[in-house]
């Protein structure tokens, strides 16, 4: 049994989740993080700039869009309607979806559907 099914995830609260989420980020080095809380926080919990070496050697800033999602259940599409909308809007290279649960079946057919619309948009496979 790993860790991750191992840990008691309604003992911590949503503020708690996103602190988690906000450390493992930060271990990566990001060049810079912040932590938005609400109200407010544009579609994204977090927002992390990461510099990554492109394919010639140059030096490459991805921002990413970091949306955590704190639930017991499955969770739906309209959990994330504010970051997709926002993505659209300001264009990072990536909006990365955290969850503590799973996503529904609807979320993720959503999900793909917004991938195709916005290709400059990398969506990577949900932390679930």
């Amino acid at each position: 049994m790993s860790i991750a099914e191992k840990f008691r995830w309604d003992a911590i609260d949503d503020e708690q989740f996103e602190e988690l989420v906000f450390k493992v980020l930060k271990s990566a080095n990001p060049q810079q993080i912040q932590w938005r809380k609400r109200p407010g926080d544009k579609g994204r919990d977090i927002q992390v700039q990461f510099r990554r070496q492109g394919g010639i050697g140059e030096e490459i800033d991805e921002t990413y869009f970091v949306e955590v999602k704190h639930y017991q259940e499955g969770v739906s599409s309209s959990a994330f309607e504010a970051s997709l909308t926002w993505a659209s809007g300001e264009q990072p290279q990536v909006l990365l979806i955290i969850v503590s649960s799973h996503l529904t079946t609807p979320y993720r057919d959503s999900l793909n559907n917004s991938q195709r619309n916005n290709p400059k948009i990398r969506v990577p496979p949900p932390w679930e």
